[in-house]
């Protein structure tokens, strides 16, 4: 599901490497990664909708995101 319903402008490169990075290091609820992040709420939720539309990263319940694990074989 869309995240940014009121942006339909592509994420800044910069903003989708902040936010994966964030996600990378353990999972992280939404609102704890939007305040680290420093970024605007339609920003870091367009960085969101990348990372999810390129399966980089999945939704947990209670609004955690991770990333997906691949599995191997």
């Amino acid at each position: 599901m869309k995240k940014a319903v009121w942006n339909s402008l592509p994420p800044r490169p910069e903003d989708v490497s902040r936010v994966y990075a964030l996600i990378a290091r353990s999972p992280i609820l939404q609102a704890d990664a939007l305040r680290i992040s420093g970024l605007t709420k339609t920003r870091f939720l367009c960085a969101i909708d990348a990372l999810l539309a390129r399966g980089v990263i999945e939704e947990k319940p209670k609004g955690i995101f991770q990333l997906i694990q691949k599995q191997n074989g």
